[in-house]
């Protein structure tokens, strides 16, 4: 599934994802109803600047956050410390976006965790991902795929619960 947000840019994702809105500029937070614990978003690209940015980005949108320069690091803290988000960028040295997925679906602790790839590049990698954003992208448009994302993980972990 694709959309295309007013300013070009869009978003790949599920087809259980339909009622994301990329198109709004303004975060909407999470209620705290729903989280009890702070959300953690696991931010990786081998580019500094990027990732400082997007560390800024997420955590002025009330996130708690993780950082990474690749795959392989990324998988170790994400190990460690398991996040509720990946947002990684998919050509990275030492382990890639696709590659982290592949790591991240292979481990039963982090399997479940929804991941976002971006890159440059027009279309998303073969692997499946939670969402896809094309570069560069409105960081209102991060911050509502992250809460969406979160917000879907919980109805999920709670549907599971009411099933036990």
């Amino acid at each position: 599934m694709q959309r295309e947000t007013a300013d070009g840019s869009g978003w790949t994702g599920r087809p259980e994802a339909e009622a994301f809105d990329a198109g709004t500029s303004q975060p909407r937070p999470l209620l705290s109803t729903q989280s009890p614990k702070p959300v953690i978003v696991l931010l990786v690209d081998d580019d500094p600047n990027v990732l400082g940015a997007l560390e800024a980005i997420v955590a002025e949108g009330g996130y708690k956050v993780l950082t990474a320069e690749n795959g392989k690091d990324a998988l170790e803290k994400a190990r460690g410390q398991p996040p509720d988000v990946v947002v990684s960028d998919v050509m990275m040295p030492v382990m890639d976006g696709p590659a982290l997925v592949d790591a991240m679906a292979a481990d039963g602790r982090l399997s479940d965790v929804p991941v976002v790839l971006n890159s440059a590049q027009a279309a998303p990698p073969p692997v499946h991902v939670d969402a896809f954003l094309k570069k560069p992208y409105a960081p209102g448009q991060l911050l509502d795929l992250i809460r969406h994302l979160v917000e879907e993980r919980l109805r999920r972990v709670a549907g599971a619960m009411g099933r036990r």
